[in-house]
């Protein structure tokens, strides 16, 4: 009996020492999740809450995903709970029958075969984002291999047979038209899906809507299966439709740029910038990421419609006054907000697992009652508030240093759920700095095409350009940041580059080429 005493004490006090480290760890993580509740805004308010205010503000105007063609898109994958990124078809049903989702699969299929036969393919990060016609050469050696595979789903076989046609129409000797042109027109043909009804209603839903989202509460009650449910962050089946869509818009104003087809060509320019101009409720920087890659392939279009000459002085001065109204720092800035409060949900979801067998229960168990979860949002939060102090949307220009500081912390054994953040946020900030050097040099640009298009040559200095054909120099143009613009014989060469002291293997330097040919 004395044993059993002293074995039983011997249990609780290891027991009572075990649980002194966790009670210690949940107090302080407590704290400092208080303590960072308590922060402060310049104005006086509680930055958390107002944090949390501006991710549930609703845009003014009509959502686009309340429309019947579009909420019965988002219907059909969420309701599933599919678990694919940027797709559109579910894990559960294996095919999606919606009429927005078969629309769509039909052009991102037709899309993809102009990645596949472009000489540079699709764009890459390391790449500056160009598009290049590809060959007649290229495009019967890719329908060749098409018509080789055994298996083909209908609408391959379909694509093929129209490739066919188009070419025999198109490839042949003797024609008037370039090779240049006969593949501008392959392409609009093969990419036209414009008589198809589900087309008219795309387009009737844009132009009527401002901004697209899916409240949280919504979120739960028609498609979630709890208050912690993590579906929410990475089911974005809308965001890849969108992006089909400005890559169509910007893949046909390359293509009537070559037919020299002007009217048509803005046109698609307006079509691709309204895509991405559309605002989101609540943004996670998924989404700046994306509307950034559109962009950025917008930039290098305009680029290429440029060398055709035939842009008027007044339709450069309108697709300025659109690059011009295009602030990164504010959109990343907003995107930032959004993260912050959905990341801060997101915190909690690893001890949310033990039910589906990817974190023992007893490990959940541990993480929730030392502390962890509440320690990791406050690292979590104060990340965030230091990457958006970084940011200064009035001189759209970044703090380097704050920037790179905000991860600082995070290699903590306590942060093991932020740790990943850190690098995650530096290859933003690469991507971020590009593009602005991209956008600056495409507003120079336009504005060195009007001096010439009025004034017969470009001119000598960039300063000749303000004030009447730029208001001023591109924001955040001085010290650190460069400007390089050097005429020679063939016409200007321009560079623009946000951070030059960054590592070569970091440059965010962006050159751009204009002949005078």
């Amino acid at each position: 009996m004395k044993k059993a005493k002293i074995f039983l004490y011997t249990l609780l006090g290891l027991i009572v020492i075990g649980l002194v480290p966790i009670v210690f760890l949940n107090t302080w993580a407590m704290c400092r999740l208080w303590q960072v509740g308590q922060e402060k805004t310049p104005e006086g308010l509680n930055r958390w809450e107002e944090t949390v205010r501006i991710a549930k503000t609703v845009p003014a105007g009509k959502n686009l995903l309340e429309i019947p063609l579009w909420q019965a898109f988002m219907d059909e994958h969420l309701s599933e709970g599919s678990n694919m990124f940027f797709s559109g078809v579910s894990h559960s049903s294996g095919m999606s029958t919606n009429a927005l989702s078969v629309w769509e699969s039909k052009l991102d299929a037709r899309k993809d075969f102009y990645w596949n036969t472009s000489p540079i393919g699709a764009p890459k990060e390391e790449k500056s984002y160009a598009m290049e016609l590809p060959t007649l050469e290229r495009i019967r050696a890719e329908v060749a291999k098409m018509n080789k595979k055994r298996s083909r789903s209908k609408e391959m076989t379909e694509n093929v047979l129209l490739l066919q046609g188009l070419l025999e129409r198109y490839d042949v000797e003797g024609s008037e038209l370039s090779e240049e042109k006969k593949v501008a027109s392959l392409f609009l043909e093969y990419v036209d899906l414009e008589n198809d009804p589900v087309w008219g209603e795309v387009q009737k839903s844009l132009k009527e809507c401002s901004y697209f989202g899916i409240p949280w509460e919504k979120y739960i009650k028609e498609y979630g299966r709890g208050d912690e449910d993590f579906l929410y962050f990475i089911v974005l089946p809308h965001l890849n439709t969108l992006r089909t869509l400005a890559e169509d818009a910007v893949l046909k104003a390359q293509c009537y740029s070559v037919l020299g087809d002007r009217e048509k060509c803005l046109s698609e320019l307006e079509r691709a910038l309204d895509l991405v101009y559309l605002k989101q409720q609540s943004p996670m920087l998924i989404n700046f990421l994306i509307r950034m890659r559109d962009e950025r392939v917008i930039f290098n279009t305009i680029h290429e419609i440029m060398a055709k000459d035939f842009l008027t002085e007044g339709d450069l001065t309108g697709i300025q006054t659109r690059l011009a109204q295009i602030n990164p720092t504010e959109d990343l800035l907003y995107c930032l907000e959004g993260e912050q409060f959905w990341g801060e949900k997101m915190i909690g979801h690893p001890a949310t697992l033990s039910d589906n067998g990817k974190v023992p229960w007893t490990l959940s168990f541990l993480w929730r009652a030392s502390g962890l979860i509440p320690f990791n949002k406050a690292t979590y939060i104060q990340m965030f508030w230091k990457l958006q102090d970084a940011l200064n949307p009035e001189s759209q220009t970044m703090d380097y240093a704050t920037w790179k500081s905000a991860g600082e912390g995070s290699e903590s054994i306590f942060n093991f759920m932020c740790k990943p953040l850190a690098p995650a946020t530096d290859k933003i900030l690469y991507k971020f700095l590009r593009y602005q050097s991209e956008k600056d040099a495409t507003v120079l640009a336009c504005a060195l095409e009007r001096y010439r298009l009025k004034e017969g040559s470009f001119p000598e200095k960039l300063e000749a350009l303000v004030p009447e054909y730029l208001p001023q120099m591109p924001p955040g143009s001085g010290s650190p940041a460069f400007l390089s613009y050097q005429l020679n014989e063939e016409g200007y060469e321009l560079k623009a580059n946000r951070r030059p002291d960054l590592p070569p293997d970091s440059s965010v330097e962006v050159t751009w080429k204009r002949s005078r040919k």
